[in-house]
């Protein structure tokens, strides 16, 4: 019961964007469960310990803090491996087993630990997939050997495998017949992602109009899921990411309308993002990390409009890069060591003294 109060407050942290709290709150959960797990050595009590460890990891993910993450993961192994050791796996186990070695996957290909990153995340397919074989009907585990699968592909683009689009081909294919069965919000966010995988790639083959077409097709995806969740952060962030790359898509031709149409679309879900996150607890990395997506986007906007070369949009095009100034300024303050701020706030110095054309009289 007392764990289950922690978990409880936990939860609330969570909705309250105060993931440092919310650990707390988790971790103080994990050491009375599994205290009492050390001394009962009862399977259920390591079963919800492991949980709550995968729970921790997940929070520290999100925030950042990687070592802490694939520590939380690490645990959760080691308590699976304590309770199924004379034993054979039952479904829940298998499934915290898949759930734990996804993780790690996920933590490494963040830390660009590729090699050992495809090793967890294809190991973590394979138990997953024992499960689809011997339960189909639940398709949860159906859509988890799709979403490792998504990330084995994202590794092997990032890698130059030549596999890397049947790979995530495969994912794609699996999403589609997913939605069909049950049109998720989770299964379409993830289908959008595999769809900007392959945006990625052909904008690196200078493949930009076909590029744009698969953007588009992600940005329907997007758009489809942030009416029932409009204030999903991972959807917006998600969706800000794909404005700005159909900004970059529309440059090239010199389609300036949309260019500057996805540039203002970026930068409002940035807005918006920062905005949420006024209240949020101190040294949280979110903070920063949306503070310079506004920089950024702001900078992104005022270049564009600057290269419309007329004055109207010049004047706007200054105030923009004064803006994506003072931005990387206050994310300097926040963190003088962040290289991202150091060099924004040097190419918005840039470029208001050297790049923007005098005004004519």
């Amino acid at each position: 019961k007392k764990a289950k109060i922690f978990q409880n407050l936990s939860t609330a942290y969570s909705g309250n964007k105060e993931p440092k709290a919310s650990i707390g709150a988790s971790k103080t959960s994990f050491d009375i469960l599994h205290s009492s797990y050390s001394i009962n050595k009862n399977d259920d009590l390591g079963r919800e310990a492991a949980k709550i460890c995968l729970k921790i990891s997940k929070i520290y993910q999100i925030i950042g803090e990687f070592e802490n993450s694939k520590t939380y993961s690490d645990q959760a192994l080691t308590i699976l491996d304590e309770i199924t050791k004379d034993s054979l796996l039952i479904e829940s186990d298998q499934y915290l087993y898949a759930s734990a070695n996804l993780q790690i996957g996920l933590i490494l290909g963040l830390k660009e630990q590729y090699p050992q990153s495809r090793e967890y995340l294809e190991l973590a397919i394979a138990q997953f997939g024992e499960l689809v074989t011997a339960i189909p009907e639940n398709i949860n585990y159906q859509f988890h050997v799709a979403k490792a699968l998504g990330r084995v592909a994202e590794i092997a683009y990032n890698t130059g495998d030549e596999e890397a689009e049947a790979i995530n081909n495969y994912s794609i294919e699996l999403l589609n017949n997913l939605i069909i069965e049950k049109p998720k919000d989770a299964f379409k966010y993830e289908l959008s992602k595999r769809y900007y995988s392959v945006v990625s790639a052909l904008k690196s083959e200078g493949e930009d109009s076909a590029a744009r077409t698969q953007a588009n097709l992600a940005l329907k995806l997007l758009k489809e899921i942030r009416k029932s969740q409009p204030s999903n952060v991972e959807y917006q962030i998600e969706t800000a990411r794909l404005f700005r790359t159909l900004a970059q898509l529309h440059e090239k031709p010199g389609d300036s309308e949309k260019t500057i149409e996805y540039s203002r679309e970026a930068l409002s879900l940035s807005e918006v993002l920062l905005e949420t996150d006024k209240d949020v607890e101190n040294n949280n990395s979110s903070k920063i990390k949306h503070l310079l997506s506004v920089a950024r986007d702001y900078g992104l906007l005022g270049r564009n409009l600057a290269n419309l070369k007329d004055q109207l949009n010049l004047d706007e095009a200054i105030e923009c890069i004064k803006k994506s100034q003072i931005k990387y300024k206050e994310a300097l303050e926040e963190n003088p060591s962040n290289e991202n701020a150091l060099k924004g706030y040097e190419w918005a110095t840039d470029f208001l003294s050297k790049r923007i054309p005098k005004k004519t009289s």
